[in-house]
């Protein structure tokens, strides 16, 4: 398995160094690391340029984009049969990709994909661990699934079938990633950590509520009828329970206009 790790970077001087030695300090070696940068204004540039433990791919962007245009344009620049991405702030864990490579192998499937363990201020948490060996379309539109991108191997095949990734998505990227590629694939599933996740002072798409509103009724748009002809009832209340979270606060009106519209919808369903 040759593995292209896809690494889209935004001012992070102060993480990049890290996230690289993580990647490079594997026990199964990935075949190259390409770095995308999104426009930085730091000295994350400069680092990688410097970095001298691996030979690293760097693709400069003039202009801020977004972390999936980068994932894009990693996408299309990669030379394995094998593509797993890294956030620029988050570290691998040593096993990461040889426990993926294994399993993949004796399972003869496309995708794979794990938990992870949470740092925040020193104390750590893991997340995304479950008991699903396999996660399929059904438990992605429900939510009962946890797919983080530091965490994803696809086979390159995958986005040759399901195209490349939405750039139009402001937050819960990887959440309509793993829509997009459980519609047509099964993903393996690793009840383990495969990384850590690390929380910091520094700007991340999470922190931003403004662009997880944005990103979260993106989603539900673009995927409510599937959400409701797939799911039924169980889909849409965790749907509507991570609306809540997110609108919850302050913004309660728009909360229950998204549940009147897919209660509206449900209504037109049976009357067809």
């Amino acid at each position: 398995m040759k593995v292209s790790v896809v690494v889209p970077a935004f001012n992070r001087e102060s993480t990049i160094i890290s996230c690289l030695d993580s990647i490079v300090n594997q026990t199964y070696k990935p075949y190259e690391i390409i770095v995308v940068d999104d426009g930085s204004t730091d000295k994350t540039v400069s680092l990688v340029e410097s970095y001298s433990k691996y030979d690293i791919r760097l693709i400069k962007s003039q202009a801020n984009r977004g972390a999936q245009s980068a994932r894009n344009q990693g996408i299309k620049a990669a030379r394995g049969d094998w593509i797993a991405f890294n956030d620029s702030d988050d570290i691998w864990l040593p096993e990461k990709l040889e426990m993926q490579r294994d399993v993949l192998i004796s399972s003869g499937k496309y995708v794979c994909a794990g938990g992870g363990i949470k740092n925040e201020d020193g104390e750590k948490t893991k997340i995304g661990l479950g008991d699903k060996n396999i996660v399929d379309y059904v438990d992605v539109l429900s939510l009962d699934s946890y797919i983080m991108y530091p965490t994803l191997l696809v086979n390159k095949e995958v986005f040759k079938k399901i195209g490349l990734l939405d750039e139009s998505i402001a937050a819960y990227q990887e959440l309509d990633t793993a829509i997009k590629i459980a519609q047509y694939y099964d993903i393996v599933y690793l009840n383990v950590p495969l990384f850590i996740y690390m929380l910091h002072d520094g700007e991340t798409i999470s922190k931003n509520r403004k662009k997880g509103l944005e990103g979260i009724r993106y989603l539900f748009n673009k995927y409510s009828q599937d959400i409701i002809r797939i799911t039924g009832k169980h889909g849409l209340g965790a749907w509507y329970e991570k609306i809540a979270a997110n609108y919850g606060k302050g913004n309660w009106k728009y909360y229950m206009y998204c549940l009147k519209s897919v209660m509206c919808r449900l209504y037109e369903e049976k009357r067809r």
